[in-house]
């Protein structure tokens, strides 16, 4: 690639990148502070303030986080159900292709990454999935799915529109290295801490020690091309992708509005900060009553422990039950009251009762219990219906967001497999997944609710087809399904063999019946084309006479009228006229020719 096209690069890639981290960056800004506060640094000046002046300064708050139960409760139900792929072409079903995907989706690595990516968009609204290819242990070249750690180092479409961005025309993936990175890996010699790249982003870091790799896609016509930049220079040639979207995907959060006029997306952790800090207060005054709280005490008269006080030394540590004391007055004319133990005790339950409204609260805010949703049978149909609503009311977003970016994901994956775009050619359908789940699950109630409603055995064999069919994707409880079903006798199966063989003659019909069609059109085809040829031929022959016949007209003329001449240029013009009208007499009878050979 010529200097000149390389700085076209440079400056596109600048271009985008500008627009795109402008777009973004109050996103990004947002991403940084949830993923601060997921990682249990919930204190700002405020509650620092609050506490100080109701407690007295060095009491720290404590934090008790319920945030990350909470996505991880979220991600759960996505877990013991994970979407597949199924790939329909103009033949039916690819089974071949659906035999791989389901390989591929059950990669270790693979199915990380889609939750990896799902957790980050529960969490703090963004996760980004990479669709690519690296190197098998065998050398081989093999599809991978990847999650960007770090959404803030990924610069999406700013025009994009579509919630998957498949109408993204750019993207690019930062990695900040260190300069004695490059000069290990890419040989950059004269890199130093006052070099300042040209290939550079909006976002701060230390110029000094680091500098940006990026990872850069653009889309032309129907192909996806990737370059890497670094520095002043592209580092490799850059790779065509037959891909019809841009291979980075991400997977948003919760639809929301920066402002009146800006969309932007948000998480759990954005919605559950003020009940978080309401669960920090509560738990921290739990704390700090415990810790203030004296031990328990033994309580004694003067007279009693006088002399004796070496015995009751740490009494409150001390488990001996032997305590010594004085049990008469020294004149032994008055029996003394023994010590008796003081229980200090600690009154929890204001504290308690805050902190389970809390926790209530966070119920009601995420939507599900800290349980997950039920995956078994409940005892009554209220319960599914209730657990279903649940679903839909406060998972479904979240999933179904994972949902249409995997069907993108899907066909990428299948253009990687065939070397070739394939929009419009092939079908990608995203099945299986926590909603198919949740109808088996109504499915399963229902049905045992009409179990008390059968009473013949034919019906009661059929009701349990019915439910081992809701679990049509266990090989055990399929291959008892099979073995409920009836045997047939000899005439069923002589009536089946029957209709399988003419099955068989009227697809073998159909097929001839479909050739036969191709043929005759071809043969009309030819015939037409036949047709053409002749009334060309013919048209062609009497333009030729009216050329000759012009031409033996001059000829004549330059005889100076000599009779002689003009009746031999007159012979000559009849004898061509002849000729093209037999010739044209010839043509009309091949033409008739082919046509009675075709019928």
């Amino acid at each position: 690639m010529s200097e000149y096209n390389v700085e076209e690069l440079i400056q596109r890639f600048k271009k985008f990148e500008s627009a795109s981290y402008t777009k973004f960056k109050d996103l990004f800004e947002q991403i940084k502070l949830d993923r601060k506060f997921i990682s249990g640094d919930q204190c700002d000046n405020l509650d620092h303030t609050l506490t100080d002046a109701s407690i007295g300064e060095g009491v720290p708050l404590m934090s008790l986080n319920v945030v990350k139960n909470a996505i991880r409760t979220v991600v759960n139900t996505y877990l013991p159900n994970t979407y597949k792929w199924q790939y329909t072409n103009g033949q039916g079903v690819d089974t071949n292709l659906n035999a791989i995907a389901d390989q591929f989706l059950s990669d270790a690595d693979n199915s990380t990454a889609t939750v990896e990516a799902l957790s980050n968009a529960v969490g703090t609204a963004l996760g980004v999935l990479v669709f690519s290819n690296d190197y098998d242990i065998d050398g081989s070249i093999k599809p991978v799915l990847y999650s960007i750690p770090d959404v803030t180092n990924v610069r999406l479409d700013p025009n994009a529109s579509k919630l998957n961005f498949a109408d993204a025309t750019k993207a690019a993936i930062v990695e900040l290295k260190s300069k004695e990175w490059f000069k290990t890996n890419y040989g950059i010699d004269y890199l130093n801490e006052y070099y300042k790249p040209l290939i550079d982003i909006s976002e701060d870091y230390d110029r000094k020690s680091l500098m940006p790799l990026v990872t850069y896609y653009e889309k032309e016509d129907n192909n996806v091309i990737c370059y890497k930049l670094a520095g002043s220079e592209l580092l490799e040639d850059p790779q065509v992708l037959q891909y019809s979207y841009i291979p980075v995907v991400p997977v948003f959060g919760e639809s929301d509005w920066a402002n009146a006029s800006k969309q932007s997306w948000t998480g759990i952790t954005t919605i559950m900060r003020p009940i978080q800090r309401m669960i920090n207060y509560a738990y921290r005054q739990i704390i700090i009553r415990a810790s203030k709280v004296p031990k328990n005490t033994w309580v004694g008269g003067n007279e009693a422990l006088q002399g004796r006080e070496k015995y009751w030394q740490n009494s409150e540590r001390n488990l001996n039950p032997i305590r010594i004391y004085n049990e008469y007055s020294k004149d032994h004319t008055r029996k003394l009251d023994p010590p008796h133990r003081e229980d200090n005790q600690i009154v929890f339950e204001d504290v308690t009762t805050l902190m389970d409204k809390s926790l209530q609260m966070t119920n009601s805010i995420v939507g599900i219990p800290a349980i997950g949703l039920e995956s078994q049978i409940e005892r009554t149909a209220t319960e599914v219906l209730a657990n279903q609503k649940t679903f839909n009311n406060n998972v479904r977003n979240y999933i179904y967001h994972l949902k249409y970016s995997m069907q993108l994901i899907g066909l990428l994956f299948a253009e990687e497999i065939y070397k070739q775009p394939l929009y419009g050619k092939i079908k990608v359908t995203v099945v299986a997944g926590p909603d198919d789940a949740m109808s088996k699950q109504e499915a399963r109630v229902q049905l045992s609710t009409y179990a008390n409603l059968i009473t013949s055995d034919d019906d009661k064999r059929k009701l349990l087809m019915a439910e081992c069919a809701i679990e049509n994707d266990n090989p055990y409880i399929n291959h008892f399904a099979q073995s409920l079903l009836p045997t047939p006798t000899e005439n069923e199966i002589k009536a089946n063999q029957m209709l399988e063989q003419a099955n068989i003659e009227i697809k073998n019909r159909d097929a001839q019946i479909i050739e036969l069609q191709k043929q005759l059109n071809d043969l009309q085809m030819q015939q037409q084309l036949q047709a053409y040829s002749t009334e060309q031929q013919i048209l062609l022959n009497n333009q030729k006479f009216e050329h000759e016949k012009e031409m033996k007209m001059l000829d004549a003329q330059i005889a100076a009228n000599n009779p002689a001449e003009i009746a031999k240029t007159q012979a000559d013009i009849d004898k061509a006229q002849m000729s093209v009208e037999k010739s044209a007499i010839e043509l009309r009878k091949e033409q008739i020719k082919a046509l009675n050979q075709g019928v």
